[in-house]
């Protein structure tokens, strides 16, 4: 419904005929004015296979179902071979599932260093793209991945509506179900550049509610969409589900410098960063400065801990340590 008018040509890959007769089945079932112009069926995508470069790429749920990293990395270079534009990769909320999206965004941004030395374009298809790529969600940043060697990484999640029959095999009573996911989103071409522009003033407050399609109800006049979307790509994302309190809301998010800092935010500070704050959810991305900030320690797990560690935890801490594992 949101890009049908503009889709061209749709490829899909799927190792199972299974998969492959079940497309079929719902590309029949659709409506013409709503099928794409050309579409094409693969039970496997071949490094130089013609016909199958696009503009957006994604693999959903199938990297973590490979045998091994060598196919995994083999996997993810041939489908960045055919990305055009904007390559998005997506598997399971666990933390296996994370390790290999994070490896996979490291071997892109690698390949994108080794190449921007020989050319600054690469041709895919009948085309010439840029060799840099930057990462468009959910880091604000080329570097490494902040969760590694912790207890924690780097998913979120989404609630869902489940099918009856669904609920009926997994003996459930509710139609809802949060699922974890874990993400990355590569584009080619650099990171678009935080825009200089000089802060207007600010008006009085009768004259913000009179036009509030030009000013915030702090006074501060809006920004245009343009300055907004060159913004978004540095501004920090929330990587857990904030902390909301009376008075206050705290945040773990990442930041563009590849930190996990801990935000708080309070009414008495900016309520309008409050106000956001509170309505702000897990993942998303957050365009205020907060009070306070921290840089977010992590428990280690128990297991890494010496002896001697062991021995000085009482039974609550030793419990919390356990849960946290598990």
């Amino acid at each position: 419904d949101v890009w049908m008018d503009s889709i061209e040509r749709f490829v899909g890959i799927d190792s199972s005929e299974a998969m492959i007769n079940c497309a079929e089945q719902i590309l029949d079932e659709l409506p013409k004015n709503k099928r794409p112009a050309s579409t094409e069926l693969l039970r496997y995508l071949a490094p130089e296979q013609p016909n199958t470069h696009a503009d957006l790429v994604v693999s959903a749920f199938a990297l973590s179902e490979l045998p091994s990293d060598a196919l995994r990395k083999t996997t993810v270079e041939t489908l960045w071979q055919n990305t055009k534009d904007t390559l998005v990769l997506i598997d399971r909320g666990t933390p296996n599932a994370s390790r290999i999206i994070s490896e996979a965004r490291d071997l892109l941004l690698g390949l994108s260093s080794q190449a921007s030395g020989d050319s600054p374009t690469v041709e895919i298809g009948e085309l010439r793209v840029p060799t840099a790529v930057h990462t468009v969600a959910p880091f604000p940043n080329e570097l490494g991945d902040p969760s590694n060697e912790t207890p924690v990484w780097m998913h979120f999640s989404q609630r869902v509506q489940r099918p009856t029959f669904t609920m009926r095999t997994k003996h459930s009573l509710s139609n809802i179900e949060d699922v974890h996911y874990s993400y990355v989103v590569m584009r080619r071409g650099p990171r678009p550049a935080y825009p200089q522009v000089m802060p207007s003033a600010k008006v009085d407050l009768d004259k913000a509610r009179a036009h509030p399609d030009l000013y915030l109800p702090s006074g501060s006049p809006r920004k245009p969409l343009e300055q907004l979307v060159s913004e978004a790509f540095h501004w920090p994302r929330i990587i857990a589900p904030p902390i909301k309190r009376k008075g206050h809301v705290v945040a773990d998010v990442c930041t563009p410098d590849g930190q996990i800092q801990r935000w708080t935010f309070t009414k008495t500070h900016d309520k309008q960063a409050y106000r956001d704050a509170r309505k702000a959810s897990w993942g998303d991305l957050f365009p205020h400065q907060p009070k306070a900030t921290a840089l977010r320690s992590y428990v280690k797990p128990l297991e890494a801990l010496s002896p001697e560690a062991k021995q000085k935890l009482n039974r609550k801490q030793r419990r919390s340590m356990m849960e946290f594992d598990e």
